[in-house]
């Protein structure tokens, strides 16, 4: 039976059960965001790359932290800005990959966007 018609005919009100979710870190590989560019991260930035790059950090352990954050009221809107917990998060990540120094500051370049999705 096709998925949707699962969905449709089951006693569950959550039909996010039955296609991959990126909150729950079940993207196929294939769905990989192109990285926006660095504009789009820093100080004074509010953005769904925002959102998306936090949500990618909690699903994979990186900004678990934050994951009480987004289930007060206006946790999704604040989520889509730029702050320290996101940037203190993307340099765990970064300091994982052996990145030191001015190389570990936080931001995401190409490179470590790709990095992240793949982990």
């Amino acid at each position: 039976m096709p998925a949707r018609e699962v969905a449709i005919g089951a006693a569950s009100t959550d039909v996010t059960a039955f296609w991959p979710h990126p909150s729950r870190g079940d993207l196929p590989p294939e769905a990989t965001p192109e990285y926006p560019g660095h504009v789009y991260f820093g100080p004074g930035q509010e953005n769904i790359w925002i959102l998306l790059l936090r949500l990618k950090l909690i699903t994979t352990g990186w900004a678990p932290e934050q994951r009480a954050a987004l289930e007060q009221y206006d946790g999704w809107e604040k989520a889509r800005v730029w702050d320290d917990t996101l940037r203190t998060a993307f340099t765990r990540f970064q300091l994982s990959l052996g990145w030191r120094g001015a190389n570990a500051h936080g931001y995401p370049d190409a490179q470590t966007w790709h990095m992240l999705w793949e982990s």
